[in-house]
């Protein structure tokens, strides 16, 4: 549904555009991940909001697409599997049980996941630097232990999440 959306809407963008700056492809590409964001936010913030969770679903959410934009993650092959899935992930995080002891084992087994293989999917398909990459790998692990001095469970429970997507299973895709 969301590809086929996508792929009208670019082509109607790319028929109607004279300068034709990016392909029919890009636009198409451009419009399904814009898609594919806007109703994951939307869907996770109804849910936390029926479940009355709404503050919490939105630092859940908020945290995870920090941390993921800088240690990247698994692609579902779906759209659709990506919306409905992230956005469960998100909306059930905040009503997980998490203790203190839990806080820096997560914390700290979250950084050596961080360590070993972020940035995970833009090793060899990227133009960004090798320093650069190291420099969001550097962030991401400034950002997770600063909930060391924070305490917060969402963050800790969030930051685990996130960074278990980047866990380098047989027959993952990632991009």
């Amino acid at each position: 549904m969301i590809g086929r959306i996508s792929e009208q809407f670019g082509g109607y963008i790319y028929r109607h555009n004279d300068r034709k700056q990016v392909s029919q492809d890009v636009l198409v590409f451009a419009i399904k991940s814009l898609l594919t964001n806007l109703l994951t936010i939307v869907l996770s913030l109804t849910a936390g909001f029926a479940l009355g969770a709404f503050q919490e679903t939105l630092i859940v959410l908020v945290a995870m697409a920090l941390l993921r934009n800088l240690t990247g993650g698994y692609h579902f092959k779906s759209p659709t599997a990506c919306i409905l899935i992230s956005s469960s992930v998100v909306a059930v995080i905040p009503h997980i049980p998490f203790t203190d002891a839990l806080l820096i084992p997560s914390a700290l087994v979250t950084m050596l996941l961080i360590l070993l293989y972020a940035p995970a999917d833009l090793k060899g398909v990227t133009t960004l630097s090798s320093r650069r990459l190291l420099v969001m790998k550097l962030v991401a692990l400034a950002i997770v232990a600063s909930n060391l001095v924070l305490e917060w469970h969402l963050l800790a429970l969030s930051f685990l999440a996130q960074v278990l997507t980047i866990l380098p299973f047989k027959g993952r895709q990632s991009k």
